[in-house]
């Protein structure tokens, strides 16, 4: 399996990785991790968020991505309401929120350096300290059975309420090579993911479009690279050195690549570049009028929740000729408007759209497996 992974001054080729995640998931294993369980991850991106992600897709577990930026509490909120059997955070996050965490829960601290720690929310300083490496290596590769491989356990919306956690079902293992063709196809055409594809992501897995990019980006990339952190200069240094033909971006990270004065922008060779994944937030015409203008007609736009999935995308084209449109279905996706009664509008109609504010459970249960970006609420 050929291909590379780069991220945190750290590359490793895709059999690497595929190792690397399997022997995290058999240490996860023997930590009593099982099927259709939930860990809990509290990481800046890099190359331990990506084995982690190797790992809970080879053990069929979720991950529940969680905000480092959240307070103790709404960290302890998801962990406790994501029924997380374990917690896995770098060292300075776990200082900061171990207080607020169910005593005795299972927990992986890593360490700046690489170094792991392994013990409990009881108290931060009664650990067993261990090289990460070493932990890591010291496992063998997870010789379990195949099962249908999970992916994040996305929590969605909170500002009027405490946020929901999106559980998707998985498909059943023998269906397994259709359903990720499917995936695969609508992921291609919203995100520009193609078998071969050099990618860049300098968003946060935290975030659920980033994590569905990384998922499938660890699948069928050539080259995937994952920044630390979004900074425009690095990103178009980035771009230049490993021409990288993909990349995912959200409006305000434009704003910021804007700002950089024409030289410097003209400085850096882009020519490689065939697709800018945006989505996260809407993006204003006038914003990506100047996206397309600066890198020509490569930037492609997606409306999704994390509870409906990918529901519309459009393309610098279309975009111009309609400018502030949501762009049109993508993959199963259908779009209608509804009037008040329930009857549906006309064409040029305004109505209310299915899904409006509505009373929802805590967790919501998503019949698909496929999991897509933050809604634009």
């Amino acid at each position: 399996m050929s291909g590379r992974i780069i991220a945190g001054g750290i590359e490793l080729t895709r059999d690497a990785l595929v190792a690397r995640g399997e022997q995290v998931a058999a240490g996860l294993a023997a930590m009593g991790v099982r099927e259709g369980d939930v860990i809990a991850v509290l990481l800046r991106n890099g190359m331990p968020y990506l084995e982690i992600i190797q790992a809970c897709k080879r053990l069929g577990c979720y991950y529940c991505p969680i905000n480092w930026h959240y307070t103790a509490e709404e960290v302890a909120f998801l962990v406790t309401d994501s029924g997380a059997k374990l917690v896995i955070a770098e060292d300075d996050l776990w200082r900061q929120v171990w207080t607020a965490l169910p005593k005795g829960l299972p927990a992986l601290r890593v360490m700046a350096g690489g170094n792991t720690v392994a013990g409990n929310a009881s108290d931060p300083n009664d650990v067993e300290a261990n090289n990460y490496e070493t932990w890591r290596n010291a496992q063998p590769r997870y010789d379990g059975p195949l099962v249908a491989p999970r992916g994040h356990m996305a929590y969605t919306s909170g500002t009027t309420g405490r946020p929901k956690g999106v559980v998707r079902q998985p498909f059943p293992v023998a269906r397994l090579p259709e359903h990720l063709a499917a995936v695969e196809a609508v992921v291609e055409q919203a995100y520009g993911l193609r078998p071969g594809c050099r990618a860049l992501l300098p968003a946060p897995v935290y975030h659920s479009a980033p994590s569905v990019f990384a998922q499938v980006a660890l699948r069928v990339c050539d080259t995937l690279v994952l920044t630390a952190r979004f900074d425009p200069i690095e990103v178009l240094r980035l771009i230049e050195r490993h021409r990288i033909d993909t990349i995912y971006l959200v409006p305000i990270m434009y704003v910021r690549l804007l700002k950089l004065d024409a030289r410097t922008r003209a400085s850096f060779d882009l020519s490689s570049l065939r697709f800018v994944a945006s989505t996260g937030a809407p993006c204003a015409p006038e914003l990506k009028q100047a996206m397309i203008d600066w890198l020509g007609p490569v930037v492609h736009e997606t409306y999704a929740s994390s509870e409906a999935g990918m529901v519309t995308v459009i393309d610098s084209h279309e975009a111009l000729a309609k400018p502030g449109s949501a762009g049109r279905p993508i993959g199963p996706a259908q779009v209608r408007v509804y009037r008040e009664d329930g009857s549906l509008c006309a064409p040029g109609e305004v109505g209310r759209a299915v899904g409006g504010p509505v009373r929802r459970p805590r967790r919501i249960a998503a019949e698909s497996s496929f999991h897509a970006s933050p809604s634009h609420d």
